[in-house]
């Protein structure tokens, strides 16, 4: 068993990502804002992500670098559940998440957080999961 992060998993995409941007909904959770958008499920992973990590949070790469590794490391811990929920439905989620904290948080930290977001996530998929205009006129 491979305990990777699928590639399939990483939103990518010039088109795809700014789309997200232009018609998800978004909300806050610091240090993190998060871009969502339900859709419905095309071939690949029920769900697609990115991270981000401003020149305003550090200016030296291999700190932005170092943050987006530990978000990359919680998601693969963490992922799993909401995983599982989402290949039981017609919808794919994906979303953005965008760093605003300070450079030097703990893992645990961010793992925390991470694993408050996607129970965000999963109460947000199921509440409006017939409510997105994506899903509704297809």
């Amino acid at each position: 068993m491979s305990h990777r992060l699928p590639k399939a998993v990483r939103l990518h995409g010039r088109a795809a990502i700014d789309e997200l941007f232009k018609s998800g909904s978004r909300f806050n959770l610091a240090p993190f804002r998060v871009v969502w958008q339900l859709k419905p499920k095309k071939e690949g992973a029920p769900l697609r992500f990115g991270i981000s990590v401003s020149k305003k949070v550090s200016r030296k790469a291999h700190e932005r670098n170092r943050i987006k590794r530990l978000i990359r490391e919680a998601m693969r811990i963490t992922l799993g559940e909401l995983q599982e929920e989402l290949r039981k439905t017609s919808v794919q989620l994906n979303f953005f998440i965008l760093y605003t904290g300070e450079i030097q948080a703990p893992f645990e930290e961010i793992r925390h957080k991470i694993i408050l977001l996607l129970n965000r996530l999963k109460s947000l998929h199921e509440k409006h999961p017939k409510q997105d205009p994506d899903i509704s006129n297809q």
